[in-house]
């Protein structure tokens, strides 16, 4: 069989040759060890179900309509360069965009992420991921991977996840799920932050929905790498924030609320809603009025012409005898 050096590979050769254990429970254990628990190194999201494939537009409306200026390379779908697709979060096809191999527009599709390494946090975060170069505002830090699951397959296994902290399952869509415990890339380790210098986004490239983590500003080279977990990892709004950010809010995801004050909210909205729908309603009888009486004004304009007209008419009659 597969033997565990070949079957999992950790981020560095070391930590490999340390750890050649086999896929069992323990690998979302919290060991406290001095290295990573395994996984498998991919490059691409592994699809773990069928799925129906996204058909892609072929009208002009949706193709890119960006044309490269030689010794202009922002012209080339660039951030700058109005590029339709760009802007609505869809990468460039790389046979069909004019631009050709200049294209700005395929950095998912091309692999363009920073180089980074992983080191382990000396406050009980565990391990991190921090970047080696210098990371300019927008540009792609790197791409969440994983196994791509449906929701079924979520609770499937959240419920062997149960009670272990090593898991890491990011929403994609109302469908789908990025599980990164068994198969990842170094995003893997990317932790939260209350105030992150990243943010997550979400591209279409062909077919697929991928996930990309991009600089909100300047980053120095050996800096970490975060980003807020809020409302995008399955099971973060229980668990507690250790970033240390001065708006830390305490835990991963937004904590729940009481029901009082859920229900109060509600009330408030509901309040709210019905006010202004009231207040529509009187704008709307008040414009009927207003028309109402423009047309009784016309009508009545109308009304006081004829009469003055068969005035007139009565009283040119004896004239013309």
């Amino acid at each position: 069989g597969t033997s565990a050096s070949q079957k999992f590979r950790l981020p560095y050769p070391q930590a490999r040759e340390l750890m050649k254990l086999e896929f069992e429970e323990a690998v979302c254990l919290d060991t406290k060890s001095e290295f990573p628990t395994p996984f498998v190194a991919i490059k691409r999201n592994k699809y773990m179900h069928e799925r129906q494939e996204r058909v892609e537009q072929e009208e002009d409306g949706n193709k890119c309509q960006c044309i490269f200026v030689p010794g202009m390379e922002e012209t080339a779908c660039g951030a700058m360069s109005n590029c339709m697709l760009r802007d609505l979060f869809i990468e460039c096809h790389r046979k069909r965009c004019p631009c050709g191999k200049y294209c700005l527009n395929q950095r998912l599709q091309r692999s363009q992420w920073a180089k980074c390494s992983i080191f382990k946090a000396s406050n009980g975060r565990g391990w991190c991921l921090r970047t080696d170069e210098e990371l300019s505002p927008g540009q792609l830090a790197v791409e969440y991977i994983g196994e791509v699951i449906t929701g079924a397959e979520v609770e499937r296994r959240t419920s062997g996840y149960a009670g272990k902290r090593h898991t890491y399952l990011l929403k994609l869509n109302q469908e789908e799920f990025v599980d990164s415990t068994r198969m990842a890339n170094l995003a893997r380790f990317i932790n939260h932050c209350c105030e992150p210098n990243c943010e997550m986004q979400k591209w279409h490239v062909g077919p697929e929905q991928r996930v990309g983590l991009f600089a909100k500003y300047r980053i120095p080279a050996g800096s970490e790498l975060t980003f807020d977990y809020d409302m995008e990892f399955y099971g973060s709004e229980d668990i507690t924030c250790l970033c240390g950010a001065p708006k830390c809010r305490g835990t991963l995801g937004r904590p729940k609320e009481d029901p009082a004050v859920t229900a109060a909210k509600e009330a408030t909205r509901q309040a709210a809603k019905q006010a202004a729908h009231k207040a529509a309603r009187r704008e709307q009888q008040a414009a009927r009025s207003e028309e109402r009486a423009k047309v009784g004004v016309q009508r009545g304009g109308v009304a006081k012409a004829k009469l003055k007209r068969a005035v007139e008419v009565r009283r040119a009659r004896p004239a013309a005898r």
